[in-house]
């Protein structure tokens, strides 16, 4: 197999102290040793690197998603390439150019991805996403916020799935909801009037500190009683909105259905659920209920809702 990689650029300098080598440590496993870093700001001390096999196999093994470090991922069993290195060879076919180039260094994880993160494709044979108990599995991502709390306060309730499961849709659903503009977080109504009193309070404060010779003072005691109404108004209509209600009832007996199965979890935080806490733990539940109905076997161990639940089919 030949595989070709083309690039329009490359970073052939090091910042590094001394020449590249590995050292042993405690635990037998031979790792890069630490040399000292010095600032290219205050220094003309570059030296040039050359693309090495490590180079090659780093970037094989970012091809197939695995985001180890090299020398770590050499060590270990379900390393990709063990035992077949020595079999591969690279060249690089266009001549090197010269270069003059700053680069800027930066040391924040938020601007690469985790190195458990996987990236590559994954095999179309996997049986979370493949198997026929697949699609009654995932298909709670495809509720409604109302139908995914009555899917979880009865436990008899049948919802059929809307459409085949796919690892894109999933991705995709998941990426929805977790988007705060389009599924934003749901306010308790306690929440909301909470928030509504303390407009509210604020604005009687500024008024009661309106000094009444201003020769502004009626324009400016109007408008904040204006405001007052308008907040006063907007607070009724949530008292008296029977619907806003009904839901408000529903969301908070589904958060302590669920605070009942996973106690560590907190669903309601100062008033507030955020949807992909819902849709994670109704998954969870889902998975549950159908290990009950004896379609698959689940293994959660101190469940939290970040974590992912180890599933297997029978």
């Amino acid at each position: 197999m030949k595989i070709v990689i083309n690039f329009d650029s490359c970073w052939l300098n090091g910042f590094l102290d001394e020449e590249d080598g590995l050292v042993v440590n405690r635990k037998g496993i031979s790792k890069p040793k630490v040399r000292k870093f010095f600032a290219t700001s205050k220094s003309e001390k570059t030296t040039t690197r050359n693309l090495s096999k490590d180079t090659v196999m780093g970037v094989l093994c970012r091809l197939i998603g695995d985001q180890r470090k090299l020398y770590k991922a050499r060590y270990e069993d379900d390393y990709y390439f063990k035992g077949c290195e020595d079999s591969i060879n690279f060249e690089i076919e266009s001549e090197q150019m010269p270069f003059d180039e700053k680069v800027m260094i930066i040391n924040k994880s938020d601007h690469r991805p985790a190195q458990s993160t996987y990236l590559g494709v994954l095999p179309n044979d996997i049986s979370l996403f493949s198997s026929e108990y697949s699609q009654n599995l995932w298909h709670v991502l495809d509720m409604t916020i109302s139908e995914l709390c009555d899917y979880i306060l009865n436990e008899t309730m049948v919802f059929e799935p809307k459409e085949m499961v796919s690892l894109n849709h999933i991705l995709n659903r998941i990426s929805d909801l977790t988007n705060l503009d389009i599924n934003p977080p749901i306010k308790t109504i306690d929440r909301l009037l909470a928030e509504y009193d303390d407009q509210i309070d604020k604005q009687n404060e500024k008024l009661s500190l309106l000094d009444s010779s201003d020769e502004k003072y009626k324009k400016k005691s109007e408008t904040l009683n204006a405001k007052i109404f308008q907040l006063l108004d907007e607070r009724s209509k949530i008292l008296n909105n029977e619907a806003g209600i009904i839901f408000d009832r529903k969301i908070k007996d589904t958060a302590e259905k669920i605070q009942a199965n996973f106690r560590k979890s907190k669903i309601i935080k100062d008033g507030v659920i955020y949807p992909i806490t819902l849709y994670g733990a109704a998954l969870y539940l889902n998975a549950i209920k159908l290990k009950s109905e004896n379609i698959i076997r689940v293994e959660l161990t101190n469940l939290i809702f970040k974590n992912t639940p180890k599933l297997t089919y029978l």
